[in-house]
Order: C-alpha cells, then sequence, then structure tokens
C-alpha cells in the first residue's frame, strides 16, 4: 500500500520495510533510499518522514534527516514508539533537495499485518535471504509456501521463475498481444502458459532449439542470470563481449556484482529458491536505479 512520486532525476526511494518489535511495542522501519545513477553525489539531500495516527490523521512525529546520496542505495533506520499509537500509522518519507522534491513515498503501517507477515517465513530467520525474501513478496514479485514457509533449499523450475521476471520487469497478463504458443510442450491448460509467452514476447525467454521450453526442468543460475540480465535491458552490452552464451551473461552478471550475495556455485547447477530471491533483488534494485 505505497506510492512514489519522482519529479526529478537525482534521488529515488527504492523501498521502506517495517518490522514490529513486540516485546518493546515498537516498530523499526528501514527507508532504503538511493542518489544519482551517475557518479555525481546529491549532497545536500534531506529525508523527511511525518507519521499520522491513521485514526484521527493527528501528527504524531516529525524528523528531518540530512544525507549525502550517491549511487550506491543506502538504508535509514528508524524506531516508532507504539504508545502513542494504536493499531495502525500513515508514515510519508520525502526526499528533497534545495526547493526542489525529488521523490515521496506514502505507507500504511498496520500492527495486526506486521504481526502477519512476521509469522510467515520462519524458516528464513537468521538468514542472508530474509530481506530480499520479504521485499520481493511486499511487492508481489516472489511467495512463499501455504505453510508460512520459504524453503530457501527447495529448487524452482523455469516456468516458476519466468513468472518472477515477468512480475519483475511489471509486467501483466493483460499485456499479451498474442496468444500463440511458441514452444510445443506448453499445453494450452498449463498454469504459467500466459506468463511464458508474455516473457518470449518482451525478449525475456527464448527457450531451446527444438522448439520445447521445459517448463518443470529447474532453472539453472546461468539460465537464471540470462533471464533477469534480459529484464534488467543488458543484451544489448551482452552482445558486445562477444563471448558464447552463457559466459557473456555470466561476466555481465560479475560485472554488476550480481552474485556477491550468492557467492561461488556451478552456474550449470539447479538455481535454489534462496539464491534466486538474491539475484532478483539485485535485479531490481538495478532496474530502479537505471530508472532513476
Amino acid at each position: 500500500e505505497f506510492r512514489y512520486v519522482l519529479e526529478g532525476a537525482s534521488a529515488k526511494i527504492l523501498s521502506m520495510n517495517s518490522k514490529y518489535d513486540e516485546l518493546n511495542n515498537k516498530v523499526d522501519i528501514d527507508i532504503s533510499v538511493i542518489g544519482p545513477a551517475d557518479a555525481t553525489d546529491l549532497e545536500d539531500a534531506k529525508i523527511a518522514y511525518k507519521i499520522y495516527n491513521s485514526e484521527d490523521k493527528s501528527l504524531v512525529l516529525q524528523k528531518e534527516i540530512k544525507e549525502t546520496l550517491t549511487k550506491e542505495a543506502k538504508t535509514i533506520k528508524e524506531s516508532i514508539d507504539m504508545n502513542s499509537i494504536t493499531g495502525e500509522f500513515d508514515i510519508v518519507v520525502e526526499i528533497s533537495s534545495g526547493e526542489n522534491t525529488l521523490a515521496t513515498m506514502e505507507n500504511t503501517i498496520s500492527i495486526s499485518k506486521l504481526k502477519e507477515q512476521q509469522e510467515s517465513f520462519k524458516d528464513l530467520i537468521g538468514t542472508k535471504y530474509i530481506g530480499a525474501v520479504k521485499l520481493l513478496n511486499g511487492l508481489n514479485i516472489l511467495n512463499g509456501y501455504p505453510d508460512g514457509t520459504f524453503k530457501p533449499e527447495n529448487p524452482i523450475t523455469r516456468a516458476e521463475f519466468t513468472v518472477i521476471a515477468t512480475k519483475l520487469a511489471n509486467l501483466g497478463v493483460q499485456d499479451i498481444q498474442s496468444q500463440e504458443l511458441r514452444f510445443n510442450d506448453i499445453a494450452p491448460e498449463h498454469w504459467a502458459k500466459n506468463f511464458i509467452i508474455l516473457a518470449y514476447e518482451n525478449g525475456i525467454i527464448s527457450g531451446y532449439p527444438d522448439g520445447t521450453f521445459k517448463p518443470d526442468n529447474n532453472v539453472t543460475y546461468q539460465e537464471a542470470l540470462t533471464i533477469l540480465l534480459n529484464v534488467m535491458d543488458y543484451k544489448w552490452e551482452v552482445t558486445k563481449l562477444n563471448l558464447d552464451w552463457p559466459h557473456g551473461y555470466i561476466q555481465m552478471a560479475n560485472q554488476l556484482n550480481m552474485m556477491e550475495e550468492v557467492g561461488e556455485v556451478d552456474y550449470t547447477s539447479k538455481a535454489n529458491r534462496g539464491d534466486v530471491a538474491l539475484l532478483t533483488y539485485k535485479a531490481y534494485l538495478n532496474i530502479s536505479n537505471k530508472g532513476n
């Protein structure tokens, strides 16, 4: 439940994540912000936020923070005392420079919803995956299992990952131009058919030379990187490297530090759900930065 408005090209609010600390009755908020996409630093940025009680719209708290913003994302951490707020509040965050408003994000935070969300993904507590998974889940890019787990070590199919990629690209099935099936192993009733058609139409996937897509095969690291770099619109940069697949995609991914959190892997092996979340999160940050 948030929106952001850009009125310039020198700053952006990437995300706003919240966690309820029941013991101390406070909400910890992480606000991820980023500056210019080029080498220019935004030295006079002001990050201000206001918090309103949702019931009576009264102003509970306001604060202004001065920051130097660069092309590297940084996280602003704040804690909200809930003793003066009952259940739900609205937070408005704004980045400004001089008289110019560069970005605004609004969010409604509900304690009951935070408690419910924190019951999910218990198998991620203390892992490197939890931040990426929760952000992408909040953006409806990826989901967990009905039992509230994420199962980060499980593999993920090519069809499942294609759905994630189309959501990351902000494409909806209503954008499909044709219902023609491009792959001879995709049945008309396949649950991901429309997403696969959409990804093919937008150059995100290409399938195999024999005309198949193999939707139920587990996606490999090299396939996942290829799809994500296509979503990120790096296909031309990869082509200029003049390397056979998948070496060009792997080299470009390493140039972009996409594997930084994942670490060393056999690129031909099955990618697990946790690593897919980390890679997708990296791609999300890159897309957000390029659009800034």
